[in-house]
């Protein structure tokens, strides 16, 4: 049913799997899947505090982005433009201190975001 595309090493002793899937139907369906699946495989470590507090807005937009969307369709599912969505994202990442989306929503997970 899914098509294994690469290994994306997140963090010391997790890694990620990203596959595609026969239509767009089924991202929210995997997003679940794959956040599911970390929860399980992450234990213990806690993330590090945030520098500052995410916004109401910056919430939704990461809670979207573990759901696996891009930025495109966080914009049309948020009534925003694409270029207010990166804007969010990187703020996200100077908030949580993320180099990249998997961090960043490895936080989330870890925190209890999602």
């Amino acid at each position: 049913m899914y098509t294994e595309v690469r290994r994306i090493n997140a963090d010391p002793g997790i890694q990620i799997v990203v596959f595609t899937t026969p239509s767009e139907a089924c991202r929210e369906d995997f997003g679940r899947l794959v956040i599911d699946q970390l929860r399980e495989v992450d234990a213990e470590p806690q993330p590090s505090p945030v520098k500052e507090p995410l916004t109401p807005r910056e919430q939704e937009v990461l809670s979207l982005m573990a759901r696996g969307y891009d930025n495109l369709h966080i914009a049309s599912e948020l009534f925003i433009s694409k270029r207010t969505v990166e804007t969010h994202v990187s703020h996200i990442y100077a908030k949580l201190a993320a180099q990249t989306r998997c961090q960043a929503v490895l936080y989330a997970i870890r925190a209890g975001l999602v």
